[in-house]
């Protein structure tokens, strides 16, 4: 359990094992995805007793952000980047390995953190 969390969010590292999948994680990809979600509603519910509704929803995906480590959003700018402008296969592989962000990934993570 604790290299899923190791994994999926900023909690649980150990020095020289983030980023590294081990075999038994996997199993564990789902309880790890309710506590992340139980923690961002419980921001949520305590946050929209306290500031209005669009402050609480900032602070929540706040949260949401730094407890993976941003590792949605990486995965969604990699992925806009390489998929939605026109190029060959080859070149959108290069593209999505390639560390910076273009036009794509901005737009793409903005939408989504608006909505």
């Amino acid at each position: 359990m604790r290299d899923a969390f190791a994994l999926l969010t900023t909690l649980g590292r150990r020095r020289g094992r983030a980023g590294r999948l081990h075999a038994g994680a996997l199993p564990w990809f789902p309880l790890v995805g309710a506590v992340l979600g139980a923690a961002a509603g419980l921001v949520w519910w305590a946050g929209n007793h306290v500031w209005p509704p669009a402050v609480a929803a900032a602070v929540t995906a706040a949260v949401g952000v730094a407890l993976t480590g941003a590792l949605h959003f990486d995965g969604l700018a990699d992925a806009a980047d390489g998929l939605l402008p026109h190029a060959e296969r080859e070149r959108r592989l290069t593209i999505m390995r390639d560390p910076g962000v273009g036009a794509f990934a901005v737009v793409a993570v903005a939408l989504a953190l608006l909505l």
